[in-house]
């Protein structure tokens, strides 16, 4: 019971800090967002401006073929490159769309509702700490890590619970009694013992290999948190 508690503690812990990498995702994305929404905010009219023209140029080249006005192979490349370069910027201006409804649901606002995102220039902090310790810092309080940290932990205690059951039970039995049938020579007494019980399955079979499955995982947990 004591084990399973620390292992019990433990997983609470590895639930913290799956909820801090996630809080940590998030702050991350809003950022990334941000920009890419801030870029989609100044570009966006370039792109449509530029893709309009593209169309332009194709229908001009289109209508050449027609009429036959140039070299059949020369109009066709030009086609060819107009039709690559319209696939790029659709997909440009499909990307910029998207982020500001990404942005948008991030910062939990109406999808259809119009924002305008401001460019000003944020000083840099100061940094009070070099920088070799700073990513040291980082790389202790990595969540992956402590995560796995943890769970190595929970397996180390597997370990100990596995070797616990191999050993045999030991009761104290004690007890003070009192009877009152006035034929007894003693009507008060008392009785104390001591109870030793062991399973022998478990002491030669399941106790060893259950210990040695407790290691393997342990083993495991420390390989998938080095890697």
């Amino acid at each position: 019971s004591y084990y399973h508690a620390l292992q019990q503690a433990d997983r609470v812990l590895i639930t913290l800090e799956r909820r801090r990498r996630t809080m940590n995702t998030i702050v991350k994305d809003v950022i990334s967002t941000y920009y890419r929404a801030l870029t989609a905010q100044k570009y966006l009219g370039r792109v449509n401006s530029l893709l309009a023209e593209a169309n332009r140029a194709l229908t001009m080249s289109r209508n050449l073929e027609k009429e036959q006005a140039a070299p059949l192979a020369e109009v066709l490349d030009n086609q060819k490159q107009l039709v690559t370069t319209i696939a790029q910027l659709k997909r440009i201006q499909s990307d910029l769309k998207q982020s500001q409804v990404q942005l948008a649901a991030l910062c939990n606002l109406p999808l259809d509702q119009k924002f305008t995102l401001t460019s000003k220039q944020m000083p840099l902090p100061a940094m009070k700490h070099p920088v070799d310790a700073m990513e040291l810092l980082g790389l202790l309080r990595r969540p992956e890590l402590r995560e796995e940290r943890y769970q190595e932990r929970i397996d180390i205690a597997a370990v100990k619970q596995e070797i616990i059951k191999m050993f045999p039970g030991i009761k104290i039995l004690a007890s003070f009694n009192w009877d009152t049938n006035p034929y007894l020579v003693n009507q008060h007494w008392a009785e104390a013992g001591v109870q030793v019980s062991a399973s022998l399955l478990k002491m030669a079979g399941t106790g060893p290999t259950g210990k040695k499955a407790a290691e393997a995982r342990q083993q495991m947990s420390q390989m998938r948190r080095l890697a």
